[in-house]
């Protein structure tokens, strides 16, 4: 008897776990689903000393549009943005397409990540300082086809840490 108790604490110990948290709040996350549906991907980890600050439903009670995000979460570590964009893509599922303007990219856990050079481009017409966008194209469940960007506004987080967060996002 005392055997099948030790097992049942390890069992949930051990179940426990394997579920780990998600850097977004769990009221975040149900809003996130709630407005983005099968488009509500989100990163498992963040790197560290960034913390969740805000999301933001860029469709604005829309239908998401080919092209434009789908909805932004923001991450700071002090002046340091960091925001995961989910878009839904236009075109093709042709990778081609999704590397258009790389300068780099790398397989990892199976996905093809790509990454750009320092810029100052944000597809959000928010101004801020230089920055690194990483990315994955994928066919969410429903088929859509969506984009999942990790742009480091403070380019100072090593790409294949931010490539490791984008290719291990994962449906909400």
């Amino acid at each position: 008897m005392r055997t099948a108790g030790l097992f049942g604490i390890v069992f949930v110990l051990a179940s426990g776990a394997a579920a780990a948290p998600t850097p977004v709040p769990a009221a975040a996350t149900k809003a996130i689903v709630s407005a983005a549906g099968t488009a509500a991907y989100l990163p498992r980890s963040v790197p560290a000393g960034y913390r969740y600050l805000r999301w933001k439903d860029a469709t604005a009670g829309r239908p998401p549009v080919p092209g434009a995000a789908v909805f932004v979460v923001t991450f700071a570590h002090g002046n340091a943005p960091l925001l995961w964009t989910v878009t839904l893509a236009a075109g093709s599922a042709d990778e081609q397409v999704c590397n258009v303007d790389s300068v780099g990219h790398s397989t990892v856990v199976g996905q093809a990540v790509y990454w750009s050079r320092l810029t100052t481009y944000d597809p959000l017409a928010e101004s801020g300082p230089k920055g690194r966008h990483v990315w994955r194209c994928f066919n969410a469940p429903g088929g859509q086809r969506l984009i999942v960007d990790l742009y480091d506004q403070g380019a100072h987080v090593a790409i294949p840490v931010l490539t490791r967060i984008v290719a291990d996002s994962s449906a909400s």
